[in-house]
């Protein structure tokens, strides 16, 4: 898979439309059965992000790169996700694509949401994290 610029995943990311869905319920049981993924790969682009999906013409690639990197941290049988603070309550996101990464990463970036952490999560738990229905709780 050629790496694609930060551009051009949000123009894909835009062409598709909304997806939805693909978030673990409940999240404190997410916590439970999920693992945490860091590297210094991944801190140093958290820190040092170079972003920037308005402009053809610059070519930033810090989503490829992150996303790259957190795959390379999971194992076999895990998927990754995110999770993420909005506030009221806390998400659990499953990052299926580059262009789901992105979606949440803006947030973060522009202040609407903050970012807990990335996570890999072991297949036999993501079906039924998946299906199960929103319920908020304060887990401040």
């Amino acid at each position: 898979m050629d790496r694609r610029s930060d551009y051009e995943i949000y123009i894909d990311s835009q062409q598709a439309g909304y997806v939805g869905g693909g978030y673990f319920n409940p999240i404190e049981e997410f916590y439970l059965v999920s693992r945490d993924l860091v590297s210094k790969t991944t801190k140093n682009l958290l820190s040092h992000h170079e972003f920037d999906c308005n402009q053809k013409d610059v070519r930033t690639f810090y989503i490829s790169n992150l996303f790259k990197d957190l795959q390379s941290l999971l194992l076999p049988n895990e998927s990754l996700f995110g999770s993420y603070d909005k506030g009221d309550y806390k998400i659990a996101v499953f990052l299926r694509s580059e262009e789901r990464l992105l979606d949440f990463e803006h947030q973060v970036i522009y202040g609407n949401i903050n970012r807990i952490g990335f996570f890999g999560v072991d297949d036999q738990y993501v079906d039924k994290g998946l299906m199960q229905p929103f319920v908020s709780s304060d887990l401040s």
